[in-house]
């Protein structure tokens, strides 16, 4: 980034670790009473199962569902290996715990980076969950069962936030990355930051 570009780059001013621990932990019981149901949840009947056979070929062989093509390869490296030293059940509440906790850390970090204001990232996080149960985003997933879509949605959360803080690169990188996890989830934010870059008029830049 050039000097002239640093001095024209927001500042956003942070909050002290003890806050952002009190906000992500909220949030993540937020998310906990919104999608605490006992597994396995939408999603995980496939998720899962896809996950342990990718890491123990041998169980359940010759399985058709099982045996197809692995389109959520990133998502069964990543965490398959967990069904190894637990069962499916065990798995799921583990697989739940670590996603929320990352959304919840995602989503206090884009919220602060949008609105600054202490505790403002809670009512934040609310107001995802009802737009996304009952308004126009009904029917899209990002707070549920363990599958590839949680591990994506926080790396589209940290491209926001740098988005927000001026950093396309960065936010580029994420949103690739969160494409290895789910394609439509990564690809989709990619598109839109490219339109978003277009319009913002960052084209003009030195890319």
């Amino acid at each position: 980034m050039s000097t002239a570009d640093a001095a024209t780059e927001p500042s956003f001013p942070h909050c002290g670790w003890r806050l952002a621990a009190f906000e992500v932990f909220w949030i993540f019981l937020i998310f906990f009473l919104f999608a605490g149901t006992l597994p396995p949840d939408v999603g995980e009947s496939h998720y899962l199962v896809k996950a342990k056979h990718y890491c123990q070929p041998s169980w359940c062989a010759g399985d058709l569902f099982l045996e197809s093509r692995d389109a959520h390869a990133a998502f069964y490296w990543t965490f398959g290996w967990v069904t190894k030293i637990a069962s499916l059940s065990a798995t799921a509440w583990i697989g739940r715990a670590v996603t929320w906790l990352l959304l919840a850390w995602s989503w206090q970090r884009l919220s602060w980076a949008i609105v600054p204001k202490p505790l403002l990232s809670l009512l934040t996080a609310g107001l995802m969950l009802l737009l996304m149960r009952h308004f126009h985003l009904a029917g899209e997933w990002v707070v549920g069962g363990v599958e590839a879509k949680g591990f994506a949605y926080v790396l589209v959360f940290l491209s926001l936030e740098a988005i927000a803080r001026d950093r396309w690169r960065t936010a580029l990188i994420l949103a690739g990355a969160a494409g290895a996890f789910h394609v439509l989830v990564g690809g989709w934010t990619v598109l839109a930051i490219g339109f978003a870059w277009l319009v913002s008029g960052k084209a003009d830049r030195d890319w």
